[in-house]
């Protein structure tokens, strides 16, 4: 592994030539944007989106959802891919990124209110993506693409970067999503024909199979469920809840046409993006899911990895 691995970098240079132009407020129909310059599955760049990531400050008010601000975190990278935040602490969200004229992605971590960032991961020829915490402990896990550019596993590092961390599943060549259900089991997304919902335990590296054809996004509870979505047809695509103790499964609704990510709100509804829009879905109220907001004007036109943390919403927008 390349000795620059966790190699620091500091943006000071983009906010100086950004900062006049940028720090500009101003006001669209009912909602304030401020737009910061604060920072803005596999191959190499040529075959990645270029993404932009943005954070939305949301409030809630008897059900009613607003935006009150959405920042640019991607304007360090502007025409490069950014995706997949993922909050570490209230100060800090990890992402995985590459630069424009790179060749592999490596993991960022970026602090918004400051406008920094530093490299995370600085592997030779190895992409890293998809950064999280592992609940309970000091340590977080990305996918890597190996160097034979095939090979798709998942790793643990330490967050004190005391060494360079170790490979989970040693047998398992074909991880491509995961979600952590607690310090020793984690739910993972294995592409292959069909694709496969698995959750395996790191202790015995043994998997369990849920279900064929799953969508990319799982979120966890931290207690017993499991939420993701089945493919069961090109034009049906259902969002469910597995029980991991009792094994049960219950449908909940039915995904808005091509849309797999999702999260879930404080009071339990569920939210995902579909193109320019955000939607809500409240299980114990609605009926089908309803538009919140759309950011087409801003120019944001096709929304996808929303990953919520309290009342803040990340959120990606491919070109």
């Amino acid at each position: 592994m390349n000795r620059n691995y966790y190699k620091m970098s500091l943006l000071y240079k983009v906010l100086h030539n950004f900062v006049l132009t940028t720090f500009q407020p101003f006001v669209m129909s009912r909602f304030v944007y401020v737009f910061m310059v604060c920072l803005s599955v596999t191959g190499t760049v040529a075959q990645l989106p270029v993404s932009d990531l943005y954070l939305a400050q949301l409030s809630m008010d008897e059900g009613i959802i607003s935006i009150n601000r959405i920042s640019y975190l991607s304007a360090f990278n502007n025409g490069g891919y950014n995706n997949q935040g993922y909050y570490f602490d209230d100060d800090e969200l990890y992402i995985t990124s590459a630069f424009k004229n790179d060749s592999f992605t490596d993991i960022l971590a970026l602090n918004p209110e400051r406008g920094t960032f530093y490299k995370v991961t600085d592997t030779e020829r190895i992409s890293e993506f998809s950064p999280k915490l592992i609940p309970e402990t000091q340590d977080f896990s990305t996918v890597r693409i190996e160097k034979d550019g095939k090979d798709q596993s998942l790793w643990r590092y330490p967050l004190s970067r005391e060494n360079y961390g170790y490979r989970l599943f040693p047998n398992l060549k074909n991880v491509g999503y995961y979600c952590w259900l607690d310090a020793s089991r984690v739910a993972m997304f294995l592409v292959g024909k069909p694709h496969e919902l698995v959750i395996g335990d790191i202790g015995t590296s043994t998997v369990q199979h849920i279900v064929s054809n799953p969508g990319r996004c799982f979120v966890s509870d931290k207690k017993d469920l499991l939420y993701f979505v089945e493919k069961i047809s090109p034009d049906l695509w259902i969002l469910k809840s597995f029980n991991i103790r009792t094994k049960d499964t219950y449908s909940i609704t039915k995904m808005p046409k091509d849309v797999e990510d999702f999260d879930i709100l404080k009071d339990g509804s569920f939210i995902c993006p579909t193109k320019s829009t955000l939607r809500i879905f409240n299980p114990d109220s609605d009926l089908k899911w309803r538009i919140v907001a759309d950011l087409s004007y801003l120019g944001i036109n096709n929304i996808n990895r929303t990953v919520l943390k309290g009342n803040q919403l990340i959120f990606v927008n491919i070109k």
